[in-house]
């Protein structure tokens, strides 16, 4: 298993690309469009993707939203890989990058479909900051990384 930190590596955002589109395709069937999935993609985001053998399994994106938080999004695992720790293991590794910058809290829009893999990993829900609708309802999660030490 390889796990990267994507900044600006054309070939390996390709894999990043690869995972969130072949998800949506089973997940999310007709219910996002591709330039729904990439709009709001951003040049100083950056990625984090697995892959074992060559092929991407597990990616998110990070959105340094200031310099005490950062935001995980858009993690996204290839179906024939869920339930098998791959998700778990990308946002562990988007929690080291983000506290390696000195940020201390990592904060998720968690659908509410998938809350519960979410609170397992340490994120607690503010109920008061929900987002979206039907299958992209969202709730707002937080987790500080300080008391992870």
């Amino acid at each position: 298993m390889e796990i990267y930190r994507i900044t600006d590596q054309e070939w390996l955002k390709a894999g990043v690309y690869y995972v969130r589109f072949a998800t949506d395709l089973v997940a999310f069937k007709d219910e996002i469009s591709l330039k729904g999935e990439f709009a709001e993609d951003k040049p100083e985001h950056s990625y984090v993707l697995l892959m074992e053998n060559d092929l991407p399994i597990s990616t998110c994106r990070i959105n340094w939203i200031n310099d005490y938080q950062g935001k995980i999004e858009r993690v996204a695992t290839l179906p024939d890989y869920w339930h098998q720790g791959y998700g778990h293991r990308v946002i562990e590794e988007a929690e080291s990058w983000i506290k390696d910058t000195g940020r201390q809290q990592v904060v998720i829009n968690a659908r509410r479909a998938v809350l519960d893999f979410y609170t397992s990993l340490g994120y607690v829900p503010n109920f008061n900051k929900v987002i979206g609708s039907g299958t992209f309802e969202c709730v707002y999660t937080e987790k500080n990384l300080r008391d992870n030490s």
